[in-house]
């Protein structure tokens, strides 16, 4: 298990957006790598603030939580 200290080192080290807002997704929300991978951008919500994993382990549908800073680096 990862300290948050070196989450964030971790997540400041990439310099690829892409990379980084991946990443963020899969440590904010708790997604699992396949989920993220397969996410749309119509799958974020910002004004709810939800993602929502459309096939998911099981083919189970489910909406998962999103911070603000979240919102703001997929925006970017």
């Amino acid at each position: 298990v990862l300290s948050v200290d070196e989450v964030r080192r971790i997540l400041g080290a990439l310099t690829n957006i892409k990379h980084r807002a991946l990443l963020s997704t899969i440590y904010a929300t708790g997604a699992r790598l396949n989920e993220a991978v397969h996410l749309q951008v119509s799958d974020i919500d910002g004004e709810r603030m939800l993602v929502h994993i459309r096939c998911g382990k099981g083919g189970k549908p489910r909406m998962l939580p999103m911070s603000p800073a979240l919102r703001e680096l997929l925006r970017d």
